[in-house]
Order: structure tokens, then C-alpha cells, then sequence
């Protein structure tokens, strides 16, 4: 069983039987997934009024550029079950109008926003209640009127969703089937994604598929990353046709003796080839003979299509227990990386200086007690990143924009409370 729980700073971990969280609670609260011999669905249970009154809405954060240049962030409101939908109606996002786009059970975990050709948003997200994928397809710039559907409902689907839009505007949409543990993919057929091409990848062997990032290969295929929950390493999928019913799968990573992969956010370098950042952890033994864990933000240049030579760095060896990272590729080729810290409770931000990112230049965004959990980044026309993320102390989400390219200078706004 794996149970996770934080107070303040602190992390218990105990471990059986590897799963993975996709949302911590507040302190006193616990994930404890019912976890047996064979993969059992994965119980995301709302915090109650009475257990933690503290509201918390900013969960699960996906945030990307609109095509007026402003903001567009999909968010998890813990507290009431929803899918929230935050549209920036200026540079700095000082006046956002909100949305609920789902209320119906307790929906909105794991949300993915993109953009797609009409200017409008797709979100993919989890339906918690009913154990199913769900897909939203905003119809106006903001969301009002979203057309929903459940694209997968068999045993327990959907958590860890990632999304991508193809050329033909129709979403392609990696997640994970908890009944069955392991990867699926779904190929959309039409806007709404009322029809799909559902394949179950893998992995070949075990449990597979958690906290999964997905990215369009120049061919238009997928390639995704995942965390495999059996072995314990960073997976990657290159999928060879469009559902992904072929496909050739590589092991990234698999240095580490406790976990590797999780939290994973994956893009293109200039090269064509995908870059992933993750987290990772290691049993350490200290000089008096007592075991630790260190926990690492890593990085994945690949170096071919399959990725079956990465050359691989630690970004960051203090960030214990960071969880989940996200990826971009900057115009210089170099990639940036958000994560949490979760030894110091902070945001921080890394600017690659080269290709492996042997030399990163590495900023605390914002030093605020507990914030920086579920980062999700993108880069404005000037390249400088512009970060969503939950705090956890507040039950907020937050939104930092860097004004230079280590992010040293920022603004940092409440979105929502």
C-alpha cells in the first residue's frame, strides 16, 4: 500500500505495492489507494468541510497560451468536485473570468488543456465518480457552454490524463486504466470525441501508465511517457501509427533503487527527438550505515527516435520528493523545467544552458511556505515562463510570470482562493 501524507514539510512514505498519487491533501489527510495483488482502482475521495476547512481549488493545474496571447488555465476545484476553467483577460491575468465547465459527481482531477485549431480549449480530465476519461470542448472563449463526453467508461479509467491535438484539430488523449493498470491511448474521431480508437499499451509486462505526458511527433504520431509502476523506471511509448496500435516501447531509466519517472512532462527538441523531465529517487546509505532516500529532478535528451540512448542529468539532487515536473523547449533548444520542492515547500524553475542540461541555472520562483505543487508551464512570445500551480497551504492557484529568462524577476498573482 502506499500511503502519502504531508505536514508542513514532511512526507511519510510506506510502500508495498507501488502506486502513484495524483493529488496530495492537506495535512492530516491521506491518499490510500486499495491496493491487492492484482491493479484495484484508484479512490480519490474530496477532503470533507468537517475533515479540513480550508477550500482548495487550485488542484492539478494545465495552463496554455490562447490565441489572443493571454492565458488559459484548466484547474481542479478540490473542495466542491469541479472542473474550473480560468481565462486571462490581460497580460497579467489581474481580472480572469472563472467557469465551472463540470460539477456533475466529482469530476475535474488530472486535468490536460490545450488549444485547438478554432481557438477554443480542449480539456481532458478525470471523472472520479463514475471512474471514467472525460473530454470537455469549450465552444467560446470561455467555456460557457462546453460540449462533455465520457470517452472512456470500462472499470476505472482516466486518472493521469495527458492530451495533444492533432493536425485534423482532434484530440489524442494517454491515461490510465487503474483496473487493469496499464497505459491506454485514445485517438479522438471527431471534435467532441463521442468516437474513439482505444488502444491499451502497456507496458508489455506489468503495471504501467501513471502519470503519463504525451507529445506529437513530427509524423503525428504520439510519443508519451509514463511511469512504470512494476519495474519503477521512466517508460517511453513512440507510437508508430496513429492509434498507437504499433509501437515500439524503451525503458529511459533505470538507475535508481526506488522510483524513477514519475511526475513526468515530455516535449520535441529542435531535433525532433522528445526531452522529459521527472522525478527520482534512490536508496542512499549514509556513512553511519543508515538508509535514505534522495530524491532528484532529472532530464531525458534523447537521442533518437526511440529514445534507446538518452543521455541523462540531474537537474536538481536537493528537490526530495518533488513529484511532478513540467517541460518546455525554449527557442534556443535548451529546455526550461518547473517543479516543486518538497524538502524546502518551494517553486523553482530551471534553465537549461545546454542541450543535456549539464548546467542549469536554478531559481526559487516563490518561496511562499508549501507553494509550487502541480506545476504546469508554458513559455510566452518572449520565452520567459509563465507557471500555474497550486499552493497547497492556502488551497489556491497561483500564477507566476517570469520577466527574465531565469525567471529572477516575476509576478506572482492568486488566481482563485
Amino acid at each position: 500500500m502506499l500511503i502519502l501524507k504531508r505536514c508542513s514539510s514532511d512526507l511519510i512514505l510506506s510502500l508495498s505495492y507501488l502506486m502513484t498519487a495524483f493529488f496530495l491533501a492537506g495535512c492530516g489527510d491521506e491518499f490510500k489507494p486499495d491496493i491487492s495483488d492484482t491493479p484495484q482502482p484508484i479512490n480519490i475521495v474530496p477532503t470533507t468541510a468537517a475533515e479540513n476547512p480550508k477550500t482548495r481549488v487550485g488542484l492539478d493545474p494545465s495552463i496554455a497560451l490562447g490565441t489572443d496571447g493571454f492565458l488559459r488555465i484548466a484547474y481542479y476545484d478540490l473542495s466542491n468536485g469541479d472542473l474550473k476553467f480560468a481565462r486571462c483577460t490581460d497580460a497579467d491575468c489581474s481580472t480572469p473570468v472563472i467557469t465551472i465547465l463540470d460539477s456533475t459527481g466529482d469530476v475535474g482531477a488530472s486535468a490536460s488543456l490545450r488549444i485547438a485549431l478554432d481557438g477554443f480549449a480542449r480539456i481532458s480530465y478525470y471523472d472520479a465518480s463514475n471512474g471514467n476519461l472525460k473530454f470537455a470542448r469549450c465552444t467560446d472563449a470561455d467555456c460557457t457552454t462546453p460540449a462533455l463526453t465520457a470517452v472512456d467508461t470500462a472499470d476505472n479509467v482516466g486518472a493521469s490524463t495527458a492530451l495533444a491535438i492533432g493536425s485534423d484539430g482532434f484530440a489524442r488523449i494517454s491515461y490510465y486504466d487503474a483496473g487493469k493498470g496499464t497505459l491506454k491511448f485514445a485517438l479522438c474521431a471527431d471534435a467532441d470525441c463521442a468516437a474513439a480508437t482505444l488502444t491499451v499499451i502497456g507496458p508489455e509486462t506489468g503495471i504501467g501508465g501513471a502519470q503519463s505526458a504525451i507529445v506529437l511527433g513530427a509524423d503525428g504520431f504520439a510519443r508519451i511517457s509514463h511511469w512504470n509502476l512494476t519495474s519503477l523506471n521512466l517508460d517511453y511509448v513512440r507510437c508508430t501509427n496513429a492509434a498507437c496500435s504499433t509501437r515500439n516501447n524503451t525503458t529511459v531509466d533505470a538507475a535508481g533503487t526506488t522510483t524513477l519517472g514519475a511526475g513526468s512532462s515530455i516535449r520535441l527538441g529542435p531535433d525532433g527527438f522528445a526531452r522529459i523531465s521527472y522525478f527520482g529517487e534512490e536508496s542512499v546509505i549514509t556513512e553511519n550505515g543508515v538508509s535514505s532516500v534522495k530524491g532528484q529532478i532529472k532530464f531525458a535528451q534523447c537521442n533518437s527516435d526511440d529514445c534507446t540512448s538518452p543521455t541523462l542529468t540531474i537537474v536538481d539532487s536537493s528537490a526530495r520528493y518533488g513529484q511532478t515536473t513540467a517541460l518546455e523547449v525554449a527557442a534556443d533548444g535548451f529546455a526550461r523545467m518547473a517543479y516543486y520542492d518538497q524538502e524546502n515547500a518551494v517553486l523553482k524553475f530551471a534553465r537549461c544552458t545546454d542541450a543535456a542540461c549539464n548546467t542549469p541555472l536554478i531559481t526559487t520562483v516563490d518561496a511562499t511556505m508549501d507553494s509550487g505543487d502541480f506545476p504546469s508551464l508554458v513559455l510566452g512570445a518572449d520565452d520567459f515562463a509563465k507557471i500555474a500551480y497550486f499552493h497547497h497551504t492556502n488551497g489556491d492557484l497561483k500564477l507566476a510570470q517570469c520577466t527574465n529568462a531565469d525567471c529572477t524577476a516575476n509576478a506572482i498573482t492568486t488566481l482563485d482562493r
